[in-house]
Protein backbone atom coordinates (compact mmCIF):
# COMPACT_ATOMS: atom_id res chain seq x y z
CA UNK A 1 0.00 0.00 0.00
CA UNK A 2 1.21 3.38 -0.85
CA UNK A 3 1.93 5.64 2.37
CA UNK A 4 1.71 9.65 1.87
CA UNK A 5 3.96 11.98 4.46
CA UNK A 6 2.92 15.82 4.43
CA UNK A 7 5.39 17.43 6.13
CA UNK A 8 4.16 21.08 7.26
CA UNK A 9 5.38 23.79 9.66
CA UNK A 10 2.60 24.45 11.80
CA UNK A 11 -0.93 24.06 11.93
CA UNK A 12 -2.69 27.18 13.47
CA UNK A 13 -5.74 26.74 16.01
CA UNK A 14 -9.14 26.87 14.31
CA UNK A 15 -12.56 25.75 15.98
CA UNK A 16 -15.57 24.48 14.50
CA UNK A 17 -17.17 27.88 14.47
CA UNK A 18 -14.19 29.08 12.19
CA UNK A 19 -14.78 26.43 9.94
CA UNK A 20 -18.87 27.09 9.66
CA UNK A 21 -18.26 30.94 9.29
CA UNK A 22 -15.41 29.90 6.49
CA UNK A 23 -12.73 30.92 8.05
CA UNK A 24 -11.02 27.43 7.84
CA UNK A 25 -6.65 28.28 7.44
CA UNK A 26 -5.16 28.01 4.18
CA UNK A 27 -2.81 25.07 5.30
CA UNK A 28 -6.01 22.63 6.54
CA UNK A 29 -7.40 23.74 3.26
CA UNK A 30 -4.57 22.25 1.41
CA UNK A 31 -4.26 19.13 4.14
CA UNK A 32 -7.95 18.56 3.50
CA UNK A 33 -7.15 18.44 -0.51
CA UNK A 34 -4.35 15.97 -0.25
CA UNK A 35 -6.48 13.58 2.24
CA UNK A 36 -9.65 13.72 -0.97
CA UNK A 37 -7.24 12.86 -3.00
CA UNK A 38 -5.39 10.36 -0.49
CA UNK A 39 -8.89 8.36 -0.10
CA UNK A 40 -11.52 8.84 -2.23
CA UNK A 41 -12.04 7.47 -5.72
CA UNK A 42 -15.49 8.02 -6.90
CA UNK A 43 -17.49 7.23 -3.96
CA UNK A 44 -15.46 4.61 -1.60
CA UNK A 45 -12.54 5.22 0.25
CA UNK A 46 -8.97 3.67 -0.93
CA UNK A 47 -8.78 1.29 2.05
CA UNK A 48 -5.18 0.07 0.64
CA UNK A 49 -3.69 3.97 1.42
CA UNK A 50 -2.60 5.37 4.84
CA UNK A 51 -2.07 9.15 5.43
CA UNK A 52 0.44 10.99 7.54
CA UNK A 53 0.53 14.26 8.49
CA UNK A 54 4.01 15.96 10.51
CA UNK A 55 3.52 18.72 11.91
CA UNK A 56 7.03 19.89 12.74
CA UNK A 57 6.46 22.65 15.38
CA UNK A 58 4.79 20.51 17.74
CA UNK A 59 6.65 17.08 16.51
CA UNK A 60 2.95 15.07 16.58
CA UNK A 61 2.27 12.71 13.76
CA UNK A 62 -1.33 12.31 12.80
CA UNK A 63 -1.82 9.13 10.91
CA UNK A 64 -5.26 7.95 8.93
CA UNK A 65 -5.64 4.67 8.18
CA UNK A 66 -7.08 3.76 5.55
CA UNK A 67 -8.89 0.01 6.00
CA UNK A 68 -9.94 1.50 9.60
CA UNK A 69 -11.29 4.51 8.74
CA UNK A 70 -14.78 5.97 9.40
CA UNK A 71 -16.36 9.26 9.08
CA UNK A 72 -14.40 10.98 6.85
CA UNK A 73 -16.20 12.22 4.04
CA UNK A 74 -15.58 13.85 0.47
CA UNK A 75 -16.09 17.59 1.91
CA UNK A 76 -13.90 19.79 3.65
CA UNK A 77 -16.16 20.15 6.51
CA UNK A 78 -16.39 16.63 7.68
CA UNK A 79 -12.28 16.51 6.55
CA UNK A 80 -11.03 19.30 8.30
CA UNK A 81 -13.14 18.78 12.06
CA UNK A 82 -11.61 14.96 12.24
CA UNK A 83 -8.49 17.25 12.00
CA UNK A 84 -9.28 19.49 14.40
CA UNK A 85 -10.34 16.56 16.91
CA UNK A 86 -7.02 15.26 16.53
CA UNK A 87 -5.04 18.30 16.80
CA UNK A 88 -6.80 18.92 20.24
CA UNK A 89 -6.05 15.43 21.14
CA UNK A 90 -2.70 16.01 21.15
CA UNK A 91 -2.64 19.17 22.93
CA UNK A 92 -2.83 16.42 26.11
CA UNK A 93 0.55 16.00 26.08
CA UNK A 94 0.90 14.02 29.49
CA UNK A 95 -1.28 11.51 27.49
CA UNK A 96 0.63 11.41 24.12
CA UNK A 97 3.46 8.79 23.98
CA UNK A 98 5.84 8.65 21.59
CA UNK A 99 5.68 4.75 21.22
CA UNK A 100 2.19 4.44 20.37
CA UNK A 101 -0.34 5.85 18.58
CA UNK A 102 -3.22 7.03 20.43
CA UNK A 103 -7.31 6.93 18.75
CA UNK A 104 -8.86 10.33 18.33
CA UNK A 105 -11.37 8.66 16.24
CA UNK A 106 -11.66 5.43 14.12
CA UNK A 107 -8.88 5.31 11.70
CA UNK A 108 -7.14 8.76 12.81
CA UNK A 109 -4.71 8.27 15.45
CA UNK A 110 -1.90 10.65 16.94
CA UNK A 111 1.70 10.28 18.19
CA UNK A 112 4.24 12.63 19.62
CA UNK A 113 7.06 12.10 18.45
CA UNK A 114 10.82 13.91 16.74
CA UNK A 115 10.93 12.59 12.62
CA UNK A 116 14.43 10.80 13.01
CA UNK A 117 12.47 8.36 15.43
CA UNK A 118 9.68 7.83 13.53
CA UNK A 119 11.82 7.52 10.45
CA UNK A 120 13.96 4.82 11.81
CA UNK A 121 11.19 2.93 13.77
CA UNK A 122 8.53 2.76 11.09
CA UNK A 123 8.97 -1.00 9.59
CA UNK A 124 6.37 -0.76 6.99
CA UNK A 125 8.03 2.14 5.37
CA UNK A 126 10.49 -0.30 3.44
CA UNK A 127 11.31 2.17 0.50
CA UNK A 128 10.89 5.86 0.72
CA UNK A 129 10.49 7.80 -2.52
CA UNK A 130 11.36 11.27 -2.70
CA UNK A 131 8.86 13.58 -5.00
CA UNK A 132 11.01 15.98 -6.83
CA UNK A 133 13.59 16.14 -8.72
CA UNK A 134 15.42 18.61 -6.68
CA UNK A 135 15.09 16.02 -3.96
CA UNK A 136 17.26 13.97 -6.04
CA UNK A 137 19.88 16.50 -6.95
CA UNK A 138 20.63 17.27 -3.15
CA UNK A 139 20.61 13.47 -2.40
CA UNK A 140 23.36 13.82 -4.86
CA UNK A 141 25.20 16.45 -3.53
CA UNK A 142 25.86 15.05 -0.33
CA UNK A 143 27.06 11.66 -1.70
CA UNK A 144 23.40 9.56 -0.47
CA UNK A 145 22.51 7.28 -3.54
CA UNK A 146 19.17 6.54 -4.43
CA UNK A 147 17.86 3.85 -6.75
CA UNK A 148 15.47 4.65 -9.50
CA UNK A 149 12.56 2.67 -8.96
CA UNK A 150 9.31 2.05 -11.04
CA UNK A 151 6.23 2.96 -8.84
CA UNK A 152 4.14 -0.08 -8.98
CA UNK A 153 7.41 -2.40 -8.25
CA UNK A 154 6.55 -1.17 -4.77
CA UNK A 155 3.41 -1.35 -2.79
CA UNK A 156 4.78 -0.72 0.89
CA UNK A 157 6.63 2.65 0.18
CA UNK A 158 6.43 5.97 1.56
CA UNK A 159 6.32 9.19 -0.37
CA UNK A 160 7.63 12.22 1.30
CA UNK A 161 6.05 15.80 0.24
CA UNK A 162 6.05 19.17 2.32
CA UNK A 163 2.94 20.88 1.92
CA UNK A 164 4.84 24.14 0.92
CA UNK A 165 7.68 23.69 -1.55
CA UNK A 166 10.47 24.81 -0.23
CA UNK A 167 13.49 23.28 -1.91
CA UNK A 168 16.32 23.97 1.36
CA UNK A 169 13.95 22.77 4.00
CA UNK A 170 14.54 19.14 2.46
CA UNK A 171 18.18 19.65 3.26
CA UNK A 172 16.79 19.01 7.43
CA UNK A 173 15.59 15.71 6.76
CA UNK A 174 18.53 14.27 4.76
CA UNK A 175 20.54 13.38 7.71
CA UNK A 176 17.08 11.28 8.94
CA UNK A 177 17.48 9.70 5.76
CA UNK A 178 20.83 8.43 5.35
CA UNK A 179 20.26 6.14 7.91
CA UNK A 180 18.07 3.67 5.45
CA UNK A 181 18.96 1.70 2.90
CA UNK A 182 16.49 1.90 0.36
CA UNK A 183 16.19 5.63 -1.18
CA UNK A 184 14.32 5.84 -4.46
CA UNK A 185 13.23 8.03 -7.35
CA UNK A 186 10.27 7.54 -9.57
CA UNK A 187 11.53 6.96 -12.64
CA UNK A 188 10.10 9.01 -15.64
CA UNK A 189 7.70 10.90 -12.77
CA UNK A 190 9.79 13.10 -10.62
CA UNK A 191 9.97 16.03 -13.69
CA UNK A 192 6.39 15.41 -14.12
CA UNK A 193 5.01 16.16 -11.27
CA UNK A 194 7.94 18.79 -10.41
CA UNK A 195 5.96 21.87 -10.10
CA UNK A 196 2.33 20.11 -9.53
CA UNK A 197 0.82 21.07 -6.17
CA UNK A 198 1.23 18.58 -3.30
CA UNK A 199 -2.16 17.20 -4.01
CA UNK A 200 -1.70 16.69 -7.49
CA UNK A 201 1.37 15.19 -6.83
CA UNK A 202 -0.99 12.32 -4.55
CA UNK A 203 -3.39 11.80 -7.23
CA UNK A 204 -0.70 11.48 -9.73
CA UNK A 205 0.80 8.53 -7.67
CA UNK A 206 -2.65 6.90 -6.78
CA UNK A 207 -3.40 6.73 -10.46
CA UNK A 208 -0.90 4.05 -10.75
CA UNK A 209 -2.36 2.12 -7.84
CA UNK A 210 -5.55 2.67 -8.98
CA UNK A 211 -5.14 0.87 -12.27
CA UNK A 212 -3.22 -1.61 -10.42
CA UNK A 213 -5.77 -2.94 -7.94
CA UNK A 214 -8.02 -2.51 -11.51
CA UNK A 215 -6.17 -4.65 -13.40
CA UNK A 216 -5.43 -7.54 -10.28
Amino acid sequence: MPNFLIITEAIPDYSKKDIDRGKTPKVVIQLCLCLKESFFLAYKIRKYVNFYIYIEESEILIKFEGKTLKYLGPDERSQSLLLEKAIKMSYYKEHISSKIFHKSTPGIFVKKVKFKDFIENQKDFQNIFVMNSFQEEQLKNIGVFYNIKKVEDYKHSIFICFLDLNTSRFNDYIPYLKCLNNINALEGLSNKIENLSCWDKILSINHYFDKMTNDS
